[in-house]
């Protein structure tokens, strides 16, 4: 996903919403939204904070990485 932007020379409106959208649906995003069990919440804090990064992220920010 990086190295894509980079490549395209910038960030895009839905930046790495492919990539997010398919980790969602291999860890069961929407069916372990409310559990209890702490690995999923985990899971669920961790795709949240990239979504919220996703969303963030700026070109320059990219370009150091």
């Amino acid at each position: 996903m990086i190295a894509k932007a980079k490549k395209r020379g910038g960030i895009w409106e839905n930046f790495g919403q492919v990539e997010l959208n398919k980790l969602k649906d291999k860890h069961d995003y929407f069916g372990k939204r409310y559990s209890h069990d702490e690995k999923d919440k985990t899971i669920i804090r961790k795709l949240d904070g990239l979504n919220e990064w996703c969303m963030t992220v700026t070109y320059f920010e990219l370009a150091q990485l």
